[in-house]
C-alpha cells in the first residue's frame, strides 16, 4: 500500500515562494546591483511572473528588506570569550582571511544594500533597525562575559570596531589576497587596544548595580540636544 505524500499547507507554499524570489533577488543584486536589479530580472530568475511576486512582496524596499534578514539571520555576532588575548588574532584573521563563497556573497550584498540606504530612506530605515538589533546582541555579549565593562565605554568601542571590520570587508571585496605580515600586525595592535575596555567606578561594583545597554537618540536628535534641553528645564 503506497503512503500518501502529505502535501505542503498554504502557509509552507507561501512561504517557498518567499525563499525563491530571495534566493532569485540575491543573484541579480550580486551580479548587477541592487539599484540596477529591477522586478523583471528577479521574476525571470526565480522562474515566475512579476504579477506573483507582488503577491509576496508589495515593492522592492520590501525585498531588500527580505535580503538584509536572509544575511542577518545567517551571521552571528561573535561570542568574547574569557580568555581575551586569544580575540584580537581571532578577528583579525576572520577580516583579512579570504571568506567562503556564501559569505563573500553576503558581504557583497549588505554592501549593495548600504549603498542604496544613502538615497532610499525606507532602505536606511531597514539597515538601521537592523544595525541596532545587531549591536544590541552583541553588547549583550559582552554584558554576560565582562559584567564589569562601563556601557558607554563598550558601546563606544564596538562602534569603532564595527567601522574597521566594515571597512575592512570592503576593501576586501576590491582587493582581495593576501595581506603584508607588517599589516597583520597593525591590525592585531589595534584590536588589542580597542578590546582594553575601561572598568565601571568602584561606587558601581560596591553597590552591585547592572549596567543599562546605552539608548540610542531618537531620530532627528542630534549628540547634546537632550542635555542642553535638560539644563534649560533645570534653569
Amino acid at each position: 500500500m503506497q503512503s500518501k505524500t502529505k502535501r505542503p499547507s498554504h502557509d509552507e507554499r507561501a512561504q517557498e515562494r518567499r525563499v525563491q524570489i530571495v534566493d532569485a533577488a540575491r543573484q541579480c543584486v550580486v551580479r548587477r546591483g541592487f539599484h540596477a536589479s529591477t522586478m523583471a530580472e528577479i521574476a525571470a530568475t526565480a522562474k515566475m511572473s512579476v504579477g506573483l511576486i507582488y503577491r509576496y512582496f508589495p515593492n522592492k524596499d520590501a525585498i531588500a528588506h527580505a535580503i538584509v534578514e536572509s544575511v542577518v539571520n545567517r551571521t552571528d555576532p561573535p561570542s568574547i570569550p574569557h580568555r581575551t588575548e586569544e580575540i584580537p588574532g581571532d578577528i583579525v584573521r576572520l577580516m583579512l582571511s579570504e571568506p567562503p563563497p556564501e559569505q563573500r556573497e553576503n558581504q557583497m550584498l549588505l554592501l549593495e544594500v548600504h549603498v542604496e540606504a544613502t538615497r532610499n530612506p525606507v532602505v536606511a530605515e531597514i539597515m538601521e533597525r537592523t544595525d541596532v538589533a545587531f549591536r544590541e546582541r552583541f553588547l549583550a555579549n559582552v554584558y554576560k562575559d565582562f559584567p564589569a565593562f562601563d556601557p558607554d565605554e563598550a558601546a563606544a568601542r564596538m562602534e569603532l570596531l564595527a567601522a574597521i571590520v566594515n571597512g575592512t570587508t570592503m576593501r576586501r571585496l576590491a582587493r582581495p589576497g593576501p595581506p603584508s605580515e607588517r599589516l597583520v600586525e597593525v591590525y592585531r595592535e589595534a584590536i588589542s587596544a580597542l578590546l582594553q575596555p575601561k572598568p565601571m567606578s568602584t561606587t558601581m561594583h560596591a553597590q552591585g548595580a547592572r549596567p543599562e545597554l546605552p539608548v540610542a537618540a531618537p531620530p532627528g536628535v542630534q549628540d547634546g540636544s537632550a542635555s542642553t534641553a535638560t539644563r534649560r528645564r533645570r534653569a
